[in-house]
């Protein structure tokens, strides 16, 4: 008989949203954390995006520096120039590898975003920044940057004021983070129907079904593959992990959810090994592998060689779809 995953975690499948890149192996909101989480096949990528002093976008998630560069200081009282010269590689998380990582600019993302036109990406809006500069004055060096029209970008926040005022200038897609579920409840949402919906997975409440409109339902927070799975069956469009989970020998770290009409394909890493499956929209598993991978183990943490991981992954995903090919995939 057919392996299959847990009821609860049959349905359709939703999309990972590479949040802040890929923040467990790489500083986040980085531009080489970005393009790895590209390359291993992210349907969309967040970042964060606050203005420098002189109203440039940079893509950061803290107004503060302390916790991303280890200095003092505050983004918005600093100039573009000046931010190009700190440091945001995260050392104390991260260890010295990623000496010279800075804080990109908008612009840079953009370029990024150019080349990978079927991804979509996300563009969080901070408050600070908002609080700090104004709605328009934010929107303004954004779209200088990014223009209106872009099929590939959305523009988001907590804000509801700017997500409403970012819809009457033009901007193509919009999402809305809710601070709880009662703006799903008393009908904030249904009043602004944004295109995108983005909420914690601590504050959807158990089991029921997430209420369906012109919008798609982004849940936030979602660590476990069967976790979004379930999410996906409820009505979930996209998930996205937090940025903040260590990685540990005995917790999976799932890197990619892929899917077209018909097939997913799940790839994780975790302690020595990275793993894929490959499985139907009705949770029957056709196929898997697994590789061996150089980690460097530090107490509970697992950490491992970005090259050698990236050649493990794509030998699994080969491995798998070579399995499938053949037809001797199915396991019974």
């Amino acid at each position: 008989m057919t392996e299959d995953l847990p009821r609860s975690a049959r349905g359709p499948v939703p999309r990972l949203i590479a949040h802040r890149g890929s923040p467990l192996h790489y500083p986040e909101n980085s531009v080489a954390g970005i393009e790895a989480a590209l390359a291993t096949g992210a349907a969309a990528f967040e970042c964060d995006v606050q203005l420098s002093a002189d109203r440039q976008p940079v893509i950061i998630h803290d107004a503060d520096l302390q916790r991303t560069a280890g200095v003092a200081g505050d983004v918005r009282d600093m100039t573009a120039a000046e931010l190009a010269r700190v440091e945001v590689n995260e050392t104390a998380r991260l260890g010295p590898r990623f000496h010279g990582t800075h804080i990109p600019h908008l612009r840079e993302i953009v370029a990024i975003a150019r080349t990978h036109p079927a991804v979509t990406f996300f563009l969080d809006v901070k408050r600070a920044s908002l609080r700090r500069f104004g709605n328009d004055a934010v929107l303004d060096a954004i779209l200088a940057k990014m223009g209106t029209h872009s099929t590939s970008w959305v523009i988001v926040s907590f804000d509801r004021t700017l997500v409403e005022r970012s819809r009457s200038r033009g901007v193509a897609h919009v999402g809305w983070v809710v601070d709880s579920w009662n703006d799903v409840a008393q009908g904030a949402l249904h009043a602004l129907a944004p295109d995108y919906v983005f909420c914690a997975a601590q504050n959807v409440p158990a089991v029921v079904p997430l209420p369906a409109g012109r919008w798609k339902w982004v849940i936030y927070d979602v660590n476990e593959p069967a976790a979004a799975l379930d999410y996906g069956r409820r009505g979930a469009e996209f998930v996205e992990r937090n940025a903040g989970v260590a990685v540990a020998a005995t917790a999976p770290d799932v890197v990619a959810f892929m899917h077209d009409e018909r097939l997913v394909v799940t790839l994780d890493v975790g302690g020595h090994a990275a793993r894929a499956l490959v499985y139907d929209t009705t949770g029957a598993v056709l196929a898997r592998a697994e590789r061996s991978v150089f980690a460097r183990c530090e107490g509970d943490r697992v950490e491992h060689d970005a090259d050698a991981l990236a050649v493990a992954v794509q030998a699994v995903l080969d491995e798998a779809c070579a399995q499938l090919a053949s037809g001797t995939g199915r396991i019974s």
